[in-house]
């Protein structure tokens, strides 16, 4: 199997991706998404700037061997801005923050407990 493949599938795998939820994301067939995530078709670069852009990725974020992206995307960018902005308090809440929408926690938790805490 090619490394793209593999790294498409890793990358469903991360997300919790089916092979369907990405064809939506992609606006693909499923058909199509099932051949080339089998081997039968290696995917072409316009294919894999879509994959990119389903996933949010640069495509040097895609063949990063450690994955972090070389380059941000715009967004990304705007974030680590904002980010360097805020005191050493408000990075924890916002990396929590993320954490929980990335994982589904959402981190709501958070908050209250450090309200708690300098009370």
């Amino acid at each position: 199997m090619n490394y793209e493949v593999e790294r498409i599938k890793e990358l469903c795998r991360k997300r919790g991706w089916s092979q369907y939820r990405l064809a939506k994301e992609m606006g693909e067939s499923n058909g199509r998404i099932n051949t080339m995530l089998k081997g039968k078709s290696v995917p072409s670069s316009s294919t894999l700037r879509r994959v990119c852009s389903a996933f949010n990725i640069t495509m040097s974020a895609f063949y990063a061997e450690d994955g972090i992206p070389a380059t941000l995307t715009e967004d990304q960018n705007s974030v680590l801005q904002n980010y360097t902005l805020l005191d050493s308090y408000h990075r924890a809440l916002a990396a929590a923050y993320i954490k929980g929408l990335a994982d589904g926690s959402c981190g709501d938790g958070i908050l209250e407990d450090r309200e708690q805490e300098n009370s």
